[in-house]
């Protein structure tokens, strides 16, 4: 059984062997799945909570808010990033290929209006667990759905259209993205991303309008209760999935080595 939050068909997880039950109905790669440490958060982009955040500074400054010119700005933080990122890469996408350069710009940290997803319910449900104490939530899209959808609604052709097209409304859509070229981080992770045809709907809003009620056949919002944490981070563990596996390198080993507090000292001493 299920309820409604706003858009999202809800499913509340009290054990892993539901969480495995449920998964089991969703073939590879047919689903995408995103983790998020806090059960409340909406599906919003790095960009559209960044405009938000920015919005509440200037209200408190100047007692009343700010009308953004949200396109432009993000095309202003496109250009500072393409016309700076020579300085720290060596390999960078053609220069007229925006979406590619979005994909690199979130895996540095630029807001976007890309949201970070992965073919694996596991490395989602590990990023909803790593980090919080309250329940956290996974979100799952049968993409092909509303791709389809788009599909007869909006043309063959309509994802090789500009990125910046701005289109908004009744006539907004998503659709997922999987990047030309894969960096280490993507491949672990089984990474993609799911991208907007504007900055100024959430995707919630966005999946509304295809249906302001989807079936739970094609999107579902996994609530799993905070007791869930604790041996979840220890099964991740030994399904080598943490930090240093989804992020190589030294940050990601260093991130990793704060979960070695979950065991008992005596389970860490060297094999000698």
């Amino acid at each position: 059984m299920y309820k409604r939050e706003g858009v999202w068909p809800v499913v509340h997880i009290a054990t892993w062997e539901q969480f495995e039950k449920e998964i089991d109905k969703k073939p590879y790669r047919n689903w995408i799945f995103r983790g998020q440490s806090n059960a409340s958060w909406k599906l919003e982009s790095s960009l559209y909570r960044l405009f938000a955040d920015i919005q509440k500074i200037i209200e408190a400054s100047k007692g009343k808010p700010r009308r953004f010119s949200r396109i432009g700005h993000e095309r202003q933080l496109l250009r500072q990033f393409k016309e700076h990122a020579h300085l720290y890469l060596d390999t960078l996408p053609s220069i007229n290929d925006d979406i590619e350069w979005l994909c690199l710009m979130q895996r540095y940290g630029t807001p976007t209006r890309l949201l970070d997803m992965t073919f694996s319910p596991y490395v989602a449900a590990f990023f909803a667990l790593e980090a919080g104490h309250e329940d956290c939530s996974v979100f799952a899209l049968r993409y092909r759905y509303f791709t389809e959808l788009d599909k007869d609604f909006l043309g063959e052709d309509y994802r090789e259209k500009d990125v910046f097209a701005d289109v908004r409304g009744e006539k907004s859509y998503l659709f997922p993205y999987e990047p030309k070229v894969r960096d280490e981080r993507l491949v672990t992770q089984q990474g993609l991303f799911l991208a907007s045809s504007n900055n100024y709907q959430s995707y919630d809003q966005i999946i509304s309008i295809y249906d302001p009620e989807p079936s739970i056949k094609h999107c579902v919002k996994y609530v799993l209760s905070k007791c869930l944490r604790y041996d979840g981070l220890r099964k991740f563990k030994l399904m080598n999935i943490s930090r240093a596996t989804l992020f190589p390198g030294i940050d990601g080993f260093c991130e990793s080595l704060k979960f070695q507090v979950l065991h008992k000292i005596q389970r860490l001493n060297r094999l000698d």
